[in-house]
């Protein structure tokens, strides 16, 4: 989750500075323990040509619409099948659990490459994306207790909603 939220879910609308646009959806979830079950989390990528998905992450399902324009039919998405991810070497289907586990692993031996070669982190995300994928989270919740649109950086490193209910309404 995002943590506090004010009601059952939030939008935004973000603007880069090259001009790449971006829309944010979050809502609450029914918590059922099963992660095959969670392909509302993923995202999508819309290009002239095509719209790529990818739902269920780490575990991944991946999809593609080859038309330029979005219509809502799910029979008209491909799924698209990684064999190097989603198959053991023996050609058996990986199960969800193991999906995750090959996924933390990528993670760890990529951290562990980086410090010993005193490098950053390339092959997965970095404490700096996580970093701004938060801040991104919070500026939905900072823009709507400031009844206004916020830049980055955020001037409030605070959760907003604790500001909100503390009193210190600072800008």
């Amino acid at each position: 989750g995002v943590g506090l939220l004010a009601g059952n879910g939030l939008a935004a609308y973000y603007v880069f500075e090259n001009g790449i646009t971006a829309h944010y959806e979050s809502h609450r979830g029914k918590p059922s323990g099963n992660h095959s079950s969670s392909r509302w989390f993923g995202f999508e990528v819309y290009g002239t040509e095509g719209i790529i998905s990818l739902r269920n992450s780490p575990c991944g399902e991946m999809y593609l619409y080859p038309h330029g324009l979005w219509i809502p039919e799910e029979r008209e998405w491909e799924r698209i099948l990684l064999d190097e991810w989603e198959k053991r070497p023996d050609g058996t289907n990986r199960s969800d659990q193991e999906q995750m586990h090959l996924s933390n692993q990528m993670i760890v031996k990529e951290l562990v490459q980086a410090i010993e070669a005193d490098r950053d982190v390339v092959a997965v995300s970095s404490g700096a994306d996580a970093r701004a994928a938060l801040e991104m989270i919070m500026a939905v919740h900072e823009s709507q207790r400031l009844k206004t649109r916020v830049s980055f950086p955020l001037e409030n490193r605070e959760n907003p909603y604790e500001v909100w209910r503390s009193g210190k309404e600072s800008r």
